[in-house]
C-alpha cells in the first residue's frame, strides 16, 4: 500500500512538473501584449441626399472601419458636413472629426477609443444663441489587439 502512496505521489510530481514546463515554454511564445494583430483606420462615408444650392444639405453619414475589420456602421442624417480643424472639441484622443453645420446649427462629430475594445463616436451639437450639448452616438465594440491608424 506505501508502495502504491508513493507512485501515485510520483506520478502527481511529474505531472505537474510536465504542466509547468509547458505553461513555461508556451508563455516564451505569446504575442508580446503591445503587437497588434489587427491594424485599421477610419473613414467616413458620405451620401449627399440633396443639392446644398438648392436649400437641400441632407447627407447620410457613416464610420468605416477599414483594413482587418472592414465594416461600416451608420450614424444617421446631417446636414453640410466636411473634415476640418474648425471645432470646439477637439481633444489629444480624438481619432477622427467630422464638422456638419448648416443654417446656424449643426454637430461635430469625433471618434475616440472610449476603452481598450471600444469605440466612441461623440456628437457635440450646437445651435447658434443654445449651450451645446454632448452625446455618444454610438459605440462600436473591438477587438482588443487592434492598431488604428
Amino acid at each position: 500500500m506505501k508502495f502504491l502512496f508513493i507512485l501515485a505521489g510520483f506520478t502527481l510530481l511529474a505531472a505537474g512538473c510536465t504542466t509547468v514546463h509547458m505553461a513555461t515554454q508556451s508563455n516564451t511564445h505569446a504575442v508580446p501584449a503591445n503587437t497588434a494583430l489587427h491594424k485599421i483606420h477610419l473613414e467616413w462615408t458620405v451620401q449627399n441626399l440633396g443639392d446644398p444650392n438648392n436649400g437641400n444639405a441632407d447627407q447620410k453619414i457613416g464610420l468605416a472601419l477599414k483594413g482587418a475589420l472592414n465594416t461600416t456602421t451608420p450614424l444617421g442624417t446631417f446636414q453640410g458636413c466636411h473634415e476640418g480643424d474648425d471645432t470646439h472639441i477637439k481633444t489629444k484622443d480624438q481619432l477622427l472629426y467630422l464638422y456638419c453645420w448648416w443654417a446656424g446649427g449643426g454637430d461635430e462629430l469625433s471618434v475616440v477609443r472610449s476603452g481598450p475594445t471600444t469605440l466612441s463616436i461623440l456628437d457635440h451639437q450646437l445651435d447658434e444663441g443654445t449651450n451645446p450639448s454632448d452625446v455618444v452616438l454610438k459605440t462600436i465594440p473591438i477587438p482588443a489587439d487592434v492598431t488604428i491608424q
